[in-house]
């Protein structure tokens, strides 16, 4: 008896405040969605700003250790340290409206590839790069790396108010050109192959004197095109300014060129 008539009183509780409790459960089911649709499913997340700073800083990936004096110069820094510890003030998060784009984007970008059929040889699978999972980070200004979008594995780094400005196909294009950067890093025999089908070979390895600009989306190496023989760098013209001063006679790199036949291929 004691058991029916726990039973009665939930029953008459539900039936009095029912209306409050639908309230507290939709609210609850719109914050789940919420969480689920802007901290990334589908495979494409958004780090906080303090996930993208510890990132950039920990420099897991030693891209900083590249530079060389004319990178430091161009970034107003005198060390490496000093890079550091200025790019922290640069750390930031999307908008809401920064993660739609990027999320709807990012998934019309995976469903390209993997019904695409890429014409890039055998360097290169359409279903593994369908299934790479997209992970955005946001930064503010030109303090870090002028600006310029580039992947920091696993990362793909924007900076805010970029993605507001563009159509949705240029975003798509955006993204497409760094997953592709994500590939290469994630599958270097694909990449070993890529290079060979089309008649690459390395000259020498990137050293400070040689004045190449860094890049966080190329390896250490200054290529040769075998067919017509020309040298792939992008260097700095005497005295420059700012990242983007540099001589553009040549194609910057191999990985560059990959990326960017395949936002032409893939849109």
């Amino acid at each position: 008896m004691l058991y029916n008539f726990d039973i009665m009183k939930i029953y008459y509780f539900i039936k009095k405040w029912r209306i409050t409790l639908l309230f507290i459960l939709i609210s609850i089911l719109l914050v789940l969605l919420s969480n689920n649709l802007y901290s990334g499913n589908n495979g494409v997340k958004f780090l906080t700003k303090r996930e993208v700073c510890k990132l950039l800083t920990e420099n897991s990936d030693k891209y900083y250790d590249t530079f060389n004096e004319n990178d430091l110069l161009v970034r107003s820094v005198k060390s490496k340290s000093e890079y550091v510890k200025k790019i922290k003030n640069s750390c930031y998060d999307f908008s809401r409206e920064e993660k739609e784009i990027l999320k709807k984007c990012a998934n019309s970008v995976k469903l390209r590839l993997s019904k695409t059929q890429i014409n890039l040889g055998p360097g290169f699978d359409n279903i593994k790069a369908s299934k790479i999972p997209i992970i955005f980070g946001c930064m503010t200004g030109n303090e870090y790396e002028g600006g310029l979008p580039h992947t920091r594995y696993p990362a793909i780094i924007l900076y805010s108010g970029q993605v507001t400005s563009m159509s949705a196909l240029d975003v798509e294009k955006l993204i497409i050109h760094e997953v592709t950067h994500l590939y290469q890093k994630m599958y270097p025999n694909d990449l070993k192959k890529y290079l060979n089908e089309n008649h690459f070979e390395i000259i020498k390895q990137r050293r400070g004197n040689d004045n190449v600009r860094a890049n966080p989306d190329i390896d250490s190496y200054i290529y040769r095109n075998q067919i017509n023989n020309q040298a792939y760098e992008y260097i700095y013209n005497p005295f420059p300014g700012s990242i983007g001063d540099v001589i553009r006679s040549n194609k910057e790199h191999p990985f560059e060129e990959m990326a960017h036949k395949m936002e032409n291929i893939i849109t």
